[in-house]
């Protein structure tokens, strides 16, 4: 299972374009000073931050939180993804159509299904201010797990993330 994990995470990064420059940056990435802040348990992993969080329905969903900081106009943004499903075959088109931006952050947040490594992966990916009050980034993060959480339980049936 922590191989699967680990695969799942590595491929996601390799999605996501984690480049050799974002690993150097996690060094000096705000990241972890943010995650401290919160009260939230990381392990820094290939360059990204893993959280992992009690999430609805006694649940836990497992996150990762890139080391750059994305700027859009003048505020600084933590992007924050997470894994509803990992599968060898296609995953079930009619349960993926389903998948649409929620309310939250609707512009900023999207549904990622992608194949690679032989794996199709399905993730969901949003932002979360960075000068955000410790209440409303925890929530935020949480929210954005629960998103995915949510889409992990009507796809697989599992809480393997």
């Amino acid at each position: 299972m922590k191989r699967l994990i680990s695969a799942t995470f590595a491929t996601v990064a390799l999605v996501v374009s984690l480049s050799n420059q974002a690993i150097a940056q996690s060094k000096s990435s705000p990241v972890p000073a943010l995650l401290d802040r919160l009260g939230m348990t990381y392990k820094e992993q290939d360059g990204y931050f893993l959280v992992l969080a009690g999430v609805d329905g006694g649940r836990t969903q497992t996150g990762f939180i890139l080391p750059e900081i994305a700027k859009i106009g003048d505020v600084e943004y933590i992007r924050v993804g997470s894994v509803s499903q990992i599968s060898k075959t296609p995953p079930n088109a009619e349960n993926t159509k389903k998948l649409q931006p929620s309310s939250f952050n609707d512009s900023l947040s999207k549904w990622t299904r992608t194949f690679t490594d032989e794996m199709y992966v399905t993730g969901y990916f949003s932002v979360v201010p960075l000068k955000s009050d410790s209440d409303s980034a925890r929530q935020d993060i949480i929210k954005i797990l629960n998103i995915a959480d949510t889409a992990e339980k009507d796809l697989t049936g599992k809480d393997e993330f």
